[in-house]
């Protein structure tokens, strides 16, 4: 058992005696490099010395034979209903970590794998690499105005501008993280977990 960990076992073997037995099995089943043999003999011999013992009649004997066959049953279900649990778990896991694989390979440029799917739509449907004020205000539905307002104020930690001839214009970058910006000051940062 890993050494870092022996301080939180022994707690919680205290506390939860039957779920520590089950997780000290599967701990030792997946770090063992021996497999699971139980000793057939031995384990008869202990039944009979220390769980049922000779100063009981023929009934209890039965009774507490059958109580644990009722307790290894439901051991064994239980594990099985877990080991299921943890399948499901995963699969989800491994669907998910595919998904945001292919997510991170398809990123258009300028967008970041935390972006939310709207500002990653919005920056996929950005064509040209720079555009003119009125062209970068329609995109993000605001007024031109608004937008050479928030270039001059250095709102949104400064939005730059590149020279078009004599005009200036917004780069595809520049619109990315102004709607990024836009987005995430409207709805709040998105967590996709």
């Amino acid at each position: 058992m890993n050494k870092e960990f022996e301080p939180y076992w022994r707690e919680f073997a205290e506390n939860n005696p039957p779920s520590a037995f089950i997780l000290g099995l599967t701990d030792w089943i997946l770090h063992s490099d021996k497999p699971l043999d139980v000793n057939r003999n031995k384990l008869v011999s202990y039944l009979i010395t220390y769980a049922y013992g000779s100063n009981i009649d023929k009934k209890e004997f039965l009774s507490r034979i059958q109580k644990v066959r009722q307790g290894m049953e439901n051991f064994i279900t239980s594990l099985n209903d877990a080991l299921d649990g943890v399948i499901k778990y995963g699969d989800a896991l491994y669907k998910m970590k595919k998904e945001v694989e292919e997510d991170i390979a398809n990123l258009p440029e300028y967008a970041m794998d935390l972006d939310h799917p709207a500002v990653k739509d919005f920056i996929r449907q950005l064509d040209k690499q720079s555009y003119n004020f009125s062209e970068a205000a329609k995109l993000l539905v605001i007024t031109r105005q608004t937008l050479r307002r928030w270039v001059d104020d250095g709102n949104f930690g400064g939005i730059p501008t590149v020279p078009e001839g004599k005009r200036e214009h917004l780069s595809k970058e520049a619109i990315a993280n102004l709607f990024r910006a836009m987005y995430e000051d409207k709805h709040g940062i998105w967590l996709p977990f």
